[in-house]
């Protein structure tokens, strides 16, 4: 699962709902304490009072270090970067807004190792995004309003900013990892 605070468009804290959803991770490690990991994840979640639905695709590669690495139950930390890809859908699809934006980690969890190759892990991870990359936005024609000289659409949403991103959120995660 995943949960964000912030505007991502300023328009509503309210837009960014707690989402859930499956990932999948790659880990690898360059020595007992030292590792790789390279995640996918696909995040979807809305919110009734905006009538948004908001799905989250995180691209994320992260370095691990484990603190125990010779005991069965390692706690790790992860620091790392990648890009999410974001859609944003108002009014049932009326207005929808694409973003790729840049994005940060920081967190830590621990793996329970039940066998020598099979491990239950958890963790919980910081995340922010620090730069909006690219942002496309697409209007359906009766969305757009004109009120007296003003011209609006959806309920006074208007655009969006090159500013505009999530300030911070945390992503818990659980599952099962097989190292070959």
């Amino acid at each position: 699962g995943s949960t964000v605070e912030g505007e991502k468009v300023g328009i509503s804290t309210a837009e960014n709902p707690s989402m859930g959803g499956l990932g999948f991770y790659l880990r690898g490690r360059f020595d007992e304490s030292w590792g790789l990991e390279l995640s996918a994840d696909f995040y979807t979640g809305s919110a009734d009072n905006m009538e948004l639905e908001q799905s989250t695709i995180p691209l994320m590669a992260g370095l691990t270090w484990h603190i125990l690495p010779t005991s069965r139950l390692q706690p790790y930390v992860i620091v790392g970067a990648g890009v999410h890809f974001t859609r944003l859908e108002y009014f049932g699809g009326d207005y929808n807004i694409d973003l790729s934006e840049f994005a940060g980690q920081l967190g830590g969890g621990i793996e329970f190792f039940i066998t020598e190759n099979l491990a239950l892990n958890a963790d919980i991870r910081f995340q922010s995004v620090f730069k909006n990359l690219d942002t496309k936005e697409k209007i359906a024609e009766d969305c757009i309003a004109q009120v007296g000289t003003q011209s609006g659409f959806c309920d006074n949403i208007h655009a969006t900013d090159d500013a505009d991103k999530v300030d911070l959120g945390f992503q818990l995660s659980a599952g099962v990892s097989w190292y070959f």
